[in-house]
């Protein structure tokens, strides 16, 4: 087998490591949220937020560990897994990923002239971007929230708690998946310096 051969056959090993994980694990990520007493209402965005944010944090530590180039071909991977397994499905998830990236990005912070300094809590700025920003969501906009929608939820405190989900989600990624990734042998892809 050829190097360039085997470092695809990584990146599509990489690519399909925690899509199986977390299908095995399905229940105990489905427990996070019946732990947290979320509506049944939720159900559905509380397990895309789930698959979302650890595929996120996923792609972290693909990232760290081989570079943001190895990282766009897992998720160019995983977007076409996941439309092969249901049309557009991959395209939702990527789109998805996108609003994780911009909630983390935004760096919400209580304004300079408030007495009490506050800086949102990065699960919470995820949970709020996709509670409405997805659209199984019941607090869905079709248009850009505007900051008065980030108060109102159709279950008070659900923000906190899907905040709560994400963050177990994301320590089970970390625990299991660092040393994982830590067994490849070699990058999955070369990196030619001149």
């Amino acid at each position: 087998m050829n190097i360039q051969t085997e470092r695809s056959e990584n990146v599509h090993r990489l690519a399909w490591l925690p899509i199986v994980f977390m299908t095995e694990k399905e229940e105990v990520f489905e427990r996070y949220g019946r732990d947290e007493d979320i509506e049944e209402a939720y159900r559905d965005v509380i397990t895309t937020s789930l698959w979302v944010y650890s595929l996120y944090t996923y792609h972290g530590l693909i990232r760290r560990r081989f570079g943001s180039a190895t990282e766009a071909r897992v998720r160019e991977y995983q977007r076409d897994i996941f439309n092969d397994e249901q049309p557009g499905f991959g395209d939702a998830i990527i789109a998805a990923l996108e609003l994780v990236e911009r909630a983390l990005t935004a760096g919400v912070e209580s304004a300079p002239e408030r007495s009490i300094r506050f800086k949102m809590p990065a699960e919470l700025a995820v949970a709020l971007a996709l509670l409405l920003g997805l659209p199984d969501s019941p607090d869905y906009r079709a248009r850009k929230p505007k900051p008065a929608d980030y108060a109102v939820h159709r279950m008070p405190g659900v923000d906190w708690r899907l905040a709560r989900v994400l963050a177990r989600g994301q320590q089970e990624i970390i625990k299991t998946f660092s040393p994982a990734i830590g067994l490849f042998d070699q990058p999955p892809e070369l990196v030619l310096v001149q």
